[in-house]
């Protein structure tokens, strides 16, 4: 069996974005002299993002130099590789740490036979050093993320997941924290999905796995809120989404419930 984690949200838990970029930008406009509202650049840059997603290369979205250049550039305002500089530099590990379900639970993982892959969407000009400083490479056979060069594909289009388990004996595992990203993109192409929810209610967690898959799976205006908070960008209304193709095979609330899964 081949266990397929997302990065971002599963593994570890970043605050870059909330406390730095945004940050960034905005010193840059001050150096100039140029008065803008945070929660304006806020929204301007995942207006470009979002933008960006709907086209056909789904990868420069997750270029944030790329989108954040040519945001100020509309201003004639300086932007090189500085959001890429941060990430290769030690700093990068004051914003991007890993949960404290991880390791632990990683290698009991591999003491029990699974093969271990892991699939994000971002890019590695900005992922790779947060990897080899956390120190998570060791855990996987595989690496996978989008290559603007290589595999313009992210999730949750299949090809992506094709190219991650390429090499891997069947069957296939998802594990993810988006219900968009993860669970459909998976499903789609016919692998089992468990969605990870960190921050799923207490009277959730209280119930077992696959009782609590149950009744959510039930839920689905629960589902659509999530659906749509983790993507808002989906050029969708809300009773045009096929709830069915969203639905996760077990939902678990910590990676400890992995345990409970496959003890």
């Amino acid at each position: 069996m081949v266990l397929i984690f997302d990065m971002d949200g599963v593994l570890v838990k970043s605050t870059f974005f909330a406390d730095i970029l945004v940050k960034m930008i905005c010193q840059r406009f001050e150096d100039y002299n140029i008065e803008m509202e945070r929660q304006k650049v806020f929204q301007e840059i995942l207006r470009r993002f979002v933008n960006k997603l709907n086209e056909e290369d789904k990868t420069p979205a997750y270029d944030w130099d790329l989108i954040v250049g040519e945001y100020l550039s509309e201003y004639k305002l300086p932007w090189a590789c500085e959001i890429e500089d941060v990430f290769n530099s030690d700093i990068i590990t004051e914003y991007s740490t890993l949960y404290r379900d991880v390791t632990v639970n990683l290698d009991w993982l591999l003491e029990k036979g699974f093969k271990l892959a892991l699939l994000t969407n971002g890019l590695g000009k900005y992922q790779n050093n947060i990897i080899e400083k956390l120190g998570i490479q060791r855990y996987f056979q595989k690496i996978m993320m989008p290559d603007p060069e290589k595999i313009k594909f992210v999730k949750p289009h299949p090809e992506i997941f094709k190219e991650v388990v390429e090499g891997f004996p069947e069957p296939y595992v998802m594990i993810g924290d988006s219900l968009y990203f993860d669970v459909y993109g998976a499903k789609k192409i016919g692998f089992e999905t468990i969605w990870l929810a960190r921050g799923l209610p207490k009277r959730y967690r209280a119930l077992p796995i696959l009782d609590r898959t149950a009744e959510i799976n039930q839920k689905e205006k629960y589902l659509l809120r999530n659906i749509l908070r983790g993507a808002s960008f989906v050029n969708m209304l809300p009773e045009e989404i096929e709830i069915e193709e969203f639905k996760p095979d077990k939902i678990i609330c910590n990676l400890n419930e992995l345990r409970d899964l496959f003890s």
